[in-house]
């Protein structure tokens, strides 16, 4: 009788990991997908309720200043100490971009000379992804999992579309907000960022 109950209490445990582990993927998926369409729709304030907007702006250009700075040779230092004091700005001017092309699908220069931002750019590109999963060919889940706060979940995953079809991967963190999830970060941006703009920048 005791090995059926340590049995049946370890197929429980399992049942809920599972579940949990399910519930986990399709709140951010579902999040992905809901902030896809509000891009499709030109809906920003829909936009925004699943995506922390203003974190993956900072987060992108960090990105953007980290792989210039990396490639920029002896000024590398220079960038890299001015990054401090550039920051602000470039975040103004990427949001300002991203909300406009958002809303209406235009490209603003916001930089005398260059038409996009690459932090712009980036969100543009981290966006269509995000709207993969409605194929179900197009997306492979790799790990999921809810961190130890309890708020927190980690979805690992690999996505291709016709721009990109070799597999791309995406490790994308929410948090809930209610009775929703919200992608508040995007752990490989940096990965992401050589893959979808390298051409563009002409990276080595």
């Amino acid at each position: 009788m005791r090995i059926v109950r340590v049995v049946g209490g370890a197929a429980l445990m399992l049942l809920v990991v599972l579940n949990m582990g399910c519930l986990v993927k399709s709140q951010t998926l579902d999040a992905m997908l809901h902030a896809a369409d509000a891009f499709k729709r030109k809906d920003y304030a829909s936009f925004e309720k699943y995506v922390d907007v203003e974190a993956l702006i900072s987060q992108a250009v960090d990105v953007t200043i980290e792989e210039i700075r990396a490639h920029a040779g002896p000024f590398g230092s220079l960038i890299g100490g001015a990054s401090g004091r550039v920051k602000p700005k470039v975040v103004s001017l990427t949001r300002n971009q991203f909300k406009q092309v958002f809303q209406t699908g235009l490209v603003q220069s916001q930089i005398s000379g260059l038409d996009s931002l690459p932090s712009s750019d980036l969100l543009f590109k981290l966006v269509q992804l995000m709207g993969v999963p409605e194929d179900s060919d197009a997306y492979q889940i790799v790990d999921v999992k809810k961190l130890n706060d309890g708020e927190r979940l980690k979805v690992n995953l690999n996505l291709r579309n016709a721009a990109h079809p070799d597999w791309l991967p995406l490790d994308v963190e929410s948090k809930t907000a209610g009775d929703h999830v919200r992608i508040t970060t995007i752990h490989n941006l940096k990965d992401i960022f050589r893959r979808v703009l390298k051409q563009t920048l002409h990276l080595p």
